[in-house]
C-alpha cells in the first residue's frame, strides 16, 4: 500500500498541474469567485451548475488562500484513495485495478469530469464499506440523498444498491446469470420509457442538455463503449466460476455494470446522459475485470500481459477518438 501511495501522489501531481483541459477553466474560476459560506445548496447549484460538496470544498481551501492546483491535487489523491480502500475491500491489489482505470476513468475524469470522477469512487466505497455487514445491509438508503450534494450521478450507486437488494431472490430463483439478462431487457426499456416521459422531459438541466447541440445528440448503437460493454457482460457471464458469480460483492458489481449497459442504450437518443449515467455505474468494470481475471488465469504472467496490454489500448483509443484534444488541452495554459 505504500508503493501505492507514492503512485497516488505522483499522478495527483499530473492532475494538479494540468492546463486548460475540458471544464477545469470553469472549475477554476468557480474555485476562486467562491468568497463566502455557500448556504443554500440549491441556490449555489442553480448558479454555478455544480453540487454543494464541491462549494463546500472550495470555500474551505480558497477562504485560506489555497490555490487552485492544491485543490485539484486533493480532489485527485482522494479519488485514488477511495479506489485504493475499495480494492482491499473485494481483496485485490490496488496495482490489479489501476490498469483498468487509467486508461479510461483517469484521463476522461480526473483530467476534465473531476466532480464526478471523485463522487462515483467516494458513493462505490460506502455502499461496499457498509453494505455488506451484518446488520446494516440497508444503510446505503441514507446514501442515496447523501451523494446528490456530491454529484448528481453518484446516488445511482446505492439506488442501484437498492435494486440488488430487493432482487436478491429472483436472482437466486431464476439463477444469478439469467436474471442479470432479464434485468437487463426490463431497464433497457424502463430507462427508454424515463427518457421519454414529459415530467422528465420538463425538468431545468434537462431543458438545458435538451438545448445544446454538443450534449442533445444522439449516440451511436455501436459507440465503442457500448461494444466493449457488450463484449465484457457476456464474457462475465459466460467465464465467470460459480463460486465467482455467487459472491455477492461481485454479483453486486454485475448488477451495476448491467445497469450501465442498459442505461447506455436506454438514453442512446440523449448522448450526454447515456454517457454521464452510464459512466457512473460502469466504473464498476474496473473491478469486475481483475475479478474476472484472478479467478480464470492461473499463470499470473498472463494476467500482467492482458492487464497492460488493456492499459496500452484503452489509453489509445482514448486519446485518438474519445478525447483526441486532451494531450493539447493539458499542455495549453489556463487563464
Amino acid at each position: 500500500m505504500n508503493l501505492y501511495l507514492i503512485f497516488s501522489i505522483i499522478f495527483s501531481l499530473l492532475v494538479a498541474f494540468r492546463g486548460g483541459t475540458r471544464d477545469t477553466q470553469v472549475y477554476a474560476d468557480t474555485y476562486y469567485s467562491i468568497n463566502n459560506f455557500p448556504w443554500d445548496p440549491v441556490k449555489f447549484y442553480s448558479d454555478s451548475g455544480m453540487e454543494w460538496a464541491y462549494g463546500l470544498f472550495s470555500w474551505g481551501l480558497n477562504s485560506i488562500n489555497i490555490d487552485v492546483v492544491v485543490f485539484f491535487f486533493l480532489i485527485s489523491y482522494g479519488t485514488f484513495y477511495f479506489i485504493g480502500k475499495l480494492s482491499q475491500i473485494l481483496s485485490l491489489s490496488p496495482f490489479s485495478v489501476i490498469p483498468f482505470y487509467l486508461g479510461t476513468f483517469f484521463l476522461i475524469q480526473q483530467l476534465m469530469q473531476i466532480r464526478q470522477g471523485f463522487a462515483v469512487p467516494l458513493a462505490y466505497f460506502l455502499v461496499f464499506h457498509w453494505g455488506f455487514k451484518k446488520g446494516r445491509e440497508y444503510l446505503p438508503i441514507l446514501f442515496i440523498p447523501i451523494m446528490t450534494i456530491f454529484h448528481a450521478t453518484a446516488f445511482l450507486i446505492p439506488f442501484t444498491y437498492l435494486i440488488y437488494k430487493f432482487s436478491n431472490r429472483l436472482s437466486l430463483y431464476f439463477g444469478r446469470r439469467l436474471f442479470l439478462i432479464i434485468y437487463l431487457a426490463l431497464s433497457i426499456v424502463f430507462s427508454y420509457y424515463i427518457l421519454n416521459s414529459s415530467q422528465f422531459l420538463t425538468l431545468e438541466k434537462i431543458q438545458i442538455f435538451l438545448n445544446s447541440d454538443e450534449f442533445s445528440s444522439e449516440r451511436s448503437i455501436f459507440d465503442i463503449v457500448n461494444i466493449k460493454s457488450v463484449v465484457l457482460l457476456i464474457l462475465a457471464l459466460i467465464a465467470s466460476s460459480e463460486n465467482l458469480i455467487n459472491n455477492n460483492k461481485y454479483y453486486f458489481l454485475l448488477v451495476l455494470f448491467t445497469t450501465s449497459l442498459a442505461v447506455r442504450i436506454g438514453f442512446i437518443d440523449f448522448s450526454i446522459l447515456s454517457g454521464r449515467f452510464g459512466s457512473a455505474l460502469g466504473f464498476s468494470e474496473i473491478f469486475i475485470i481483475p475479478l474476472l481475471m484472478q479467478d480464470f488465469f492461473r499463470n499470473k504472467l498472463y494476467m500482467y500481459f492482458f492487464s497492460y496490454g488493456y492499459l496500452l489500448i484503452s489509453t489509445y483509443i482514448t486519446l485518438n477518438y474519445q478525447a483526441p484534444y486532451l494531450l493539447d488541452d493539458y499542455f495549453t495554459p489556463l487563464i
